[in-house]
């Protein structure tokens, strides 16, 4: 005869069973793998403090596992002294240890950021990040805000205003020169501009650097990571109506296109819009004295039916064409180094240089008079050269429209295979002789002693003075630099 379990006992079974069913739900995760899911690895404050005040803003931490995980400690890296403060799911602290989170669950983490606008040495961007320990891992979020000593720029429309260089200036999505105003920005303002950010000008933009203090453009992310890094904002953008604008030593850094001349807020949707938009009466011109326009995405400088006159600029690292000289207008280049060997992350395919006479919509062409004058320069690049009419760095390319198509290259010297054999277009050049920059790769187009580039200008047409304000020699160098003695 079976022995039957008395019902005291079947309860006791059934409770040991539960509770070993119920410690297993409670295991965690603890793979050398572990890790977390965070809603953004960058925490961005963008308030202007105008007192002493705060911001609050949030993010989350995921587990992406089935099971439990356990985070060994969370600390705010600049602890007590950090200008952030944080809490994690109501709780505040620098410092955190043995945080649960359940299988596939989250948790929340708040953040404020205090600045002292009394306090002038504080950073133009503050930064702190929050280090997180699992498993062994370490993973961070960055803390970052913008400090109360900044102007900012915030789909702004500007008239006959003066950006001062005592703090920098910000520009949040757009900052536009209106129609027949002025923007004035003096000698060693630094401008930062947000991801597709962008400077309009409608009106005139005079930009009144000096040899020793550029004004400066570039992304307002300041972290390693970003240095150089191109197509951190959009550029300089010059529309039709645009007139009489000086730029005189600026850097010009990290953009899509440094600057882009040309450009209409006009519908250019049919062969007629078109045609009247792009007209003899609404050319914008640009005078550039001692320009670098470096580390872009796509072009240095696009002109499309513009007038440009450079001098001692200093264009280099672009995805696509340093110098595109579109859909006609006239040139004039003094003393310039044009050197594309790619850009951060960007092979170069495009000629350094390019020219043409025409544009077209649709199935429809268009052509303009074109004229290009470029003296004193240099284009290089490393774009292999062939047998073919435009091969190498230089590009010419015209389609016959009953417009005239000019061009003049004196003392010069060029990666290109083309025929330069032709007087009435070209004296004096220098082709495929490798100009020995110093540290290309580092961004540094100085000469070498050895330079085939040393000597070779024309003094009759340099300017005095190179691109850093040095002066020029008896036989002067060619491009914007001259070797010091």
């Amino acid at each position: 005869m079976p022995r039957l379990i008395a019902p005291a006992t079947c309860l006791s079974l059934l409770f040991l069973l539960l509770l070993s069913n119920g410690c297993r739900r409670f295991t965690y995760y603890d793979g050398p793998d572990a890790r977390l899911d965070f809603s953004t690895d960058t925490l961005s404050f963008d308030t202007v403090f105008t007192s002493r005040g705060s911001s609050t803003r949030l993010f989350k931490i995921f587990n992406p596992y089935k099971q439990s995980i356990r985070i060994e400690n969370v600390t705010l890296a600049g602890g007590e002294n950090s200008p952030f403060r944080i809490n994690i799911d109501g709780l505040p602290g620098t410092v955190f240890n043995e945080l649960e989170i359940a299988p596939q669950d989250s948790m929340y983490v708040f953040a404020e950021v205090t600045i002292d606008p009394d306090n002038r040495d504080n950073p133009f961007i503050i930064m702190d990040s929050v280090r997180f320990i699992t498993g062994g891992n370490v993973q961070y979020v960055k803390l970052m805000a913008y400090g109360q000593n900044a102007y900012f720029h915030n789909r702004e429309i500007l008239c006959d205003e003066i950006w001062k260089n005592d703090k920098p200036h910000v520009i949040v999505g757009y900052a536009a020169v209106d129609s027949n105003c002025t923007l004035q920005i003096l000698e060693g303002t630094r401008i930062y501009a947000g991801k597709g950010s962008f400077l309009l000008v409608a009106g005139t933009l005079e930009i009144l650097g000096s040899s020793d203090s550029f004004v400066s453009f570039q992304g307002d992310r300041l972290e390693h990571f970003f240095d150089d890094l191109p197509g951190q904002w959009q550029g300089l953008i010059f529309v039709r109506s645009s007139h009489d604008n000086v730029l005189i030593y600026a850097d010009i850094n990290e953009a899509v296109s440094g600057i882009i001349s040309g450009s209409t807020l006009a519908s250019v949707n049919d062969p007629a819009s078109f045609d009247a938009e792009f007209n003899g009466n609404n050319i914008p011109d640009l005078s550039l004295e001692s320009i670098v326009i470096r580390n872009t995405q796509e072009h240095g400088l696009y002109s499309f039916y513009s007038d440009i006159d450079a001098v001692n600029c200093l264009v280099y690292a672009n995805g696509k064409n340093s110098l595109a000289l579109l859909f006609g207008g006239k040139h004039e280049l003094r003393n310039c180094t044009v050197a594309n060997y790619g850009a951060l992350g960007l092979d170069h395919k495009e000629p350094a240089l390019r020219m043409t006479n025409f544009a077209s919509l649709g199935t429809n062409v268009f052509t303009r008079p074109f004229t290009a004058e470029v003296y004193n320069s240099i284009v290089y690049g490393n774009i292999p050269v062939d047998t073919s009419r435009n091969a190498g760095e230089l590009s010419i390319d015209s389609i016959n429209g009953g417009q005239a198509f000019d061009y003049f290259f004196d003392h010069f010297l060029v990666r290109s295979n083309m025929d330069f054999s032709d007087a009435a277009h070209f004296n004096s050049i220098t082709s495929n002789a490798n100009p020995e920059f110093e540290d290309p790769g580092d961004g540094v187009y100085e000469l070498k002693e050895t330079s085939p580039a040393i000597d070779k200008g024309d003094p009759a047409l340099a300017p005095p003075f190179d691109l850093l304000g040095r002066p020029r020699s008896g036989l002067p160098d060619l491009g914007a630099l001259e070797r010091q003695p």
